[in-house]
């Protein structure tokens, strides 16, 4: 660099200090043949002072310039005024003047430039303020991030893809591999980092692990956050602990129904908070029940009599306990089952429990194809709806049979709810109706919740499919069931 070119370029930032941005404008277009070492200051300072000008042509003229500096930009500031220095600021202040696209492109331009978890960051954010969130830039972020252990960003960038994959109305469906990836990348971020909106994200999404260690832990975090979050984040967590309880079903471990219970005694108001614990104390008894653990009738009876008389809505599921009880299956129709919203899924499942139970097989067909397209990712599938799929397993109608077999199906990949009677007695069940590779789906989500039993039936079960590939002359998918029937057999416990 000689001594005439940084005289110059002293002399264009003193300008653009003292009489504006137009004069100074030029004075830095000068500097464009320099040296490459003084060369990027110039054209980043003509670019500020495009942008200050409001010029549109000229900044999109010279974000092409930038984009192919290679040098390490500008040097921070020297005279003591607030201006940008960095191409990320530079954003912001495009964005703030409501030139959202020529934003974007020196967004894109910084990240093609000079890669890095932080111009990732800000081109999606730039992205997303222009014209709407994209997925596969938030995941690059955070690929980005993790490989650059860059703390801040990393949390930043995966509550953002968390919220778009689970919760925002264009959500992708929830398939297997989509959830394994939601939960790992949910366990990257220290919550140390995060603000308490992005801690409450990732710890929802830390809920959809397999570990009860790990969701136990998460439920520990979001009762934290409903007992001294601000008021915005405070009910939402405790929100969030009770659709774990509803969407965990019989599966809850007792940790957890102790720390759901913690988390909804922290809710403000007292008959909506006695109104939340009877119905989880009731939906324990009633899980107790089925698996007929030996629950006292009297201390059922009390409890739900309880739940009946705070929430009347309940009384399907009350009586279906009560049903159970007296030796049933708790599996009839009730008249105060109909409903919306909430209710909608329940009484659902028992119009197909009860068309099944009088023969009228078209009706249950309809009932389950409605709860298909009725889930979502958070979506809690209650008991009388994977009855109502069971026995519509069991019809005599292929219809029926490829109605229940298809919502089963739609409820493993867009949900994380799972049966009371486990996964592999579904898997089972499937098969016998004619659906293995449904059932083949079943047992393999029953091995990532570590169902007893479960490695073993599906090795056994990508064995048949093993020799099924083989009698159909299909020699490289025969191989591929047989390779990982082999892993799990070696990877499942031993037969006692």
């Amino acid at each position: 660099m000689s001594f005439l070119d940084e005289l110059g370029l002293k002399a264009a930032e003193q300008l653009e200090a003292s009489v504006g941005a137009y004069v100074a404008l030029a004075s830095y277009r000068r500097l464009f043949g320099a040296p490459p070492e003084l060369r990027g200051r110039a054209v980043f300072g003509a670019l500020r002072c495009a942008v200050e000008l409001g010029d549109e042509r000229e900044v999109r003229e010279l974000i092409g310039l930038w984009s192919r500096e290679n040098g390490t930009g500008p040097l921070p500031p020297t005279l003591g005024e607030a201006r940008p220095r960095t191409a990320a600021a530079l954003v912001g202040r495009l964005l703030s003047s409501k030139r959202r696209s020529l934003a974007v492109e020196l967004a894109q331009a910084e990240a093609e430039r000079r890669p890095s978890a932080h111009a990732h960051y800000v081109h999606a954010r730039a992205r997303e303020e222009a014209s709407g969130p994209d997925l596969e830039l938030w995941s690059a972020v955070v690929s980005r991030a993790h490989q650059e252990a860059h703390a801040s960003i990393l949390t930043r960038a995966v509550a953002r893809w968390l919220e778009l994959v689970l919760w925002s109305p264009s959500a992708p469906r929830l398939s297997r591999p989509l959830r394994e990836e939601i939960v790992s990348r949910a366990m990257l971020p220290d919550l140390a980092e995060a603000t308490p909106h992005e801690r409450l994200v990732i710890l929802r999404a830390r809920l959809l692990g397999a570990s009860r260690f790990a969701r136990a832990s998460a439920l520990s975090g979001l009762e934290e956050l409903g007992r001294t979050g601000p008021p915005s984040v405070r009910s939402e967590a405790i929100v969030a602990c009770a659709r774990h309880a509803d969407v965990a079903d019989g599966r809850l471990d007792p940790i957890e129904v102790d720390r759901v219970r913690a988390a909804l005694k922290h809710w403000p108001v007292e008959q909506e908070r006695e109104r939340a614990l009877a119905r989880l104390d009731a939906a324990v008894a009633i899980h107790g029940l089925e698996r007929r653990s030996g629950v006292d009738a009297a201390e059922l009876e009390r409890t739900l009599a309880l739940l009946v008389a705070s929430a009347p809505e309940t009384a399907p599921l009350v009586n279906r306990a009560r049903a159970i009880a007296a030796g049933g299956t708790g599996l009839g129709r009730d008249p105060s089952s109909a409903g919306s919203g909430a209710a909608k899924l329940p009484a659902l499942g028992l119009d197909a429990v009860a068309a099944l139970e009088g023969g009228q097989e078209r009706e249950a067909s309809l009932a389950l194809t409605k709860a298909s397209d009725s889930l979502g990712p958070m979506a809690a599938i209650p008991g009388p709806l994977w009855a109502g799929a069971r026995l519509g397993l069991r019809a005599k109608g292929v219809d029926t049979r490829r109605a229940a077999a298809t919502f089963v199906e739609q409820a493993l990949l867009r949900s994380a709810s799972a049966p009371p009677c486990g996964l592999s007695v579904l898997a089972t069940e499937l098969a016998r109706a004619g659906h293995p590779a449904i059932a083949t789906l079943a047992l393999k989500e029953a091995v990532r919740l570590k169902e007893p039993g479960a490695a073993r039936s599906l090795a056994e079960a990508q064995r048949a499919l093993a020799y099924g590939a083989l009698a159909r002359g299909d020699r490289r998918r025969a191989l591929e069931c047989l390779r990982e029937a082999k892993s799990l057999f070696a990877s499942a416990p031993p037969e006692r």
